[in-house]
């Protein structure tokens, strides 16, 4: 795994510059160029996307985010039944 902090003020985060210039470095580290790559976004609740298509224009790189899929870790609790399960927890939703 490799983490990068890029913030706009350069003194608290690495810069892009300087962002491509570790994945250059690393790049004979790695085994191949297909490598997931996530995007987490913080203001306030922390977000996370994966990078599903990468653009180059001509005023830098774009990068589509997608979805990531999240499962409830308490689904006793949170209301969530499994597709086996005979019951519903919400009446209407089986």
């Amino acid at each position: 795994m490799l983490l990068v902090w890029v913030a706009d003020d350069a003194d608290l985060g690495s810069t892009p510059t300087k962002l491509a210039k570790i994945v250059r470095l690393t790049a004979p580290l790695l085994r191949t160029a297909d490598i997931p790559v996530e995007v987490e976004y913080e203001n306030g609740i922390v977000s996370q996307y994966p990078v599903s298509v990468t653009e180059v224009t001509p005023s830098g790189i774009l990068l589509h985010l997608g979805l990531k899929p999240t499962a409830c870790l308490a689904q006793d609790r949170c209301g969530i039944m499994t597709t086996d399960s005979a019951c519903c927890v919400t009446p209407g939703s089986c």
